[in-house]
């Protein structure tokens, strides 16, 4: 008994290290070694705009607003808004901006579909895809357009970045770190959905009820021999969400990775996906995650209390059991200690948030 749950301890604790430690320290090390710096360039290509928007009449004004103080040669840019199932407020703010393309679903079909109507109708190389919500900087669309130049780039994510550093902020953090050493060593394996740009030539139609359209659009890419970049001077601004509220986006986010792999099955064929090494550590150990943790609390704990256990592993059951501790601690903890908690609780909670993401998937929950 003993034996197997050493095996499991070990197995489990491992597997942890190198999926949260390891493999960022392993890319950001090959990203310094071997990594090539992008190419960039002054030239303005045409671009055209495409943004799905169901409801959200409020924002979508702010959006528009935000669209006319781009910093781009307006006669290189076509705007088009797609609207899944438009409402009379929408349409009474779009009278304000001719220069806005409106199309629609008269009932809603999802975003998948809209953002295939916005393709379609789309005419220039370059197709910048933005989300509602989030204000883009002023700068976005020549930062993205710049990395083009490199006939080896498929796509170009930039960055979203949160108003405070609370909670989910920091866990940003760390996956910006990842993405920007992944594609400075080759390529990241996926896009901020609020703010990333692709040649046109490789959009293919999404699936109606894909859930990770910004995971299937650049990984087309991927697939197809190119890169896809991270461009952190390129920034989409979003005030930073609850705990509650990221975790339901989060259960949403992790069922559609489930999803992806059922859509895309060469992401896991070695010699159809060359990223393939990146993504099974960056992506499919995340979805291991929670089970992992849980492998590894339980076989920890039975060690303990067989009394099998040195000094050493017996002190990092006490540090295991304080981390849990941590993420029941409030968030307005002050200093060091609320900081790491707020870090704990959110690690926790995505993770319970992956476990949940497979439930939903496995009820096919795949609303926008």
């Amino acid at each position: 008994m003993s034996v197997l749950t050493w095996l499991c301890f070990w197995g489990a604790f491992l597997a942890l290290l190198w999926t949260y430690i390891g493999y960022p320290v392993a890319i950001f090390v090959l990203s310094k070694l071997f990594g090539r710096a992008p190419e960039k360039s002054d030239v303005l290509p045409t671009i055209s705009v495409v943004m799905a928007v169901r409801g959200q009449a409020d924002l979508l004004q702010k959006k528009l607003e935000n669209f006319r103080k781009l910093q781009y040669p307006k006669e290189k840019v076509e705007w088009i808004v797609v609207l899944d199932g438009p409402t009379l407020a929408q349409f009474a703010i779009l009278e304000h901006f001719p220069e806005v393309q409106v199309l629609y679903a008269e009932t809603p079909k999802g975003k998948p579909h809209a953002l295939n109507l916005g393709v379609a109708r789309a005419c220039h190389d370059l197709i910048f895809f933005c989300d509602v919500r989030q204000r883009l900087a002023e700068n976005v669309l020549e930062e993205l357009a710049s990395y083009f130049v490199d006939e080896t780039v498929g796509a170009v994510s930039g960055e979203l970045v949160m108003d405070t550093t609370q909670g989910p902020g920091m866990y940003w953090r760390y996956e910006r770190a990842i993405r920007k050493a992944e594609g400075h060593f080759d390529s990241t394996i996926g896009a901020t959905g609020a703010i990333y740009m692709l040649r046109r030539s490789l959009y293919k139609e999404v699936p109606t009820d894909l859930l990770l359209d910004d995971m299937f659009i650049p990984l087309q890419a991927v697939l197809a021999g190119y890169r896809v970049l991270f461009a952190p001077d390129a920034k989409a601004y979003d005030t930073e969400a609850t705990l509650q509220h990221e975790f339901r986006r989060k259960t949403r986010t992790l069922a559609g990775n489930f999803q992806l792999l059922e859509a895309m099955p060469s992401l896991l064929h070695p010699f159809k996906n060359r990223l393939f090494l990146q993504f099974i550590c960056h992506k499919l150990m995340r979805l291991l995650g929670p089970y992992f943790l849980l492998l590894f609390f339980v076989s920890h704990t039975a060690l303990v209390l067989q009394g099998v256990v040195g000094p050493f592993v017996l002190g990092l059951w006490i540090g295991h059991v304080c981390f849990y501790m941590g993420a029941l601690l409030e968030g307005s903890v002050p200093g060091v200690i609320g900081r790491l908690s707020r870090f704990t609780r959110t690690f926790v909670t995505l993770n319970i948030a992956a476990a949940v993401g497979f439930y939903r998937y496995l009820r096919r929950d795949f609303a926008w």
